[in-house]
């Protein structure tokens, strides 16, 4: 009757350790579903952030392109008007001193 008992109950023990192995096996494969779907999530908002840093500094290359032009023109606007003012003096000074 003991063998018959602990048998029994070896039995139940057995059927519970095998239902706590599928349980454990049921979370294990749920948690990976999940992770899987947050990397995916993760990676989706990595790419969409790349593209707008992307974007951003393509619009501040164009930006610093647009001053430096701004630049270079006004360096030369300059430099006329300073030429032209120079040469208008030197004309002055010249027909001044040649009278």
């Amino acid at each position: 009757m003991q063998d018959t008992e602990v048998y029994a109950n070896w039995l139940e023990s057995r059927r519970l350790i095998i239902s706590q192995l599928a349980a454990t096996e049921a979370s294990i494969h749920e948690l990976g579903v999940r992770i899987d779907a947050y990397s995916e999530v993760s990676r989706e908002k990595t790419l969409e952030i790349a593209n707008r840093a992307e974007a951003a500094i393509a619009d501040l290359r164009i930006s610093v392109a647009g001053r430096e032009l701004l630049i270079l023109f006004s360096s030369g606007a300059i430099g006329l008007m300073t030429g032209g003012l120079a040469a208008a003096v030197v004309e002055v000074l010249v027909h001044q001193l040649g009278r």
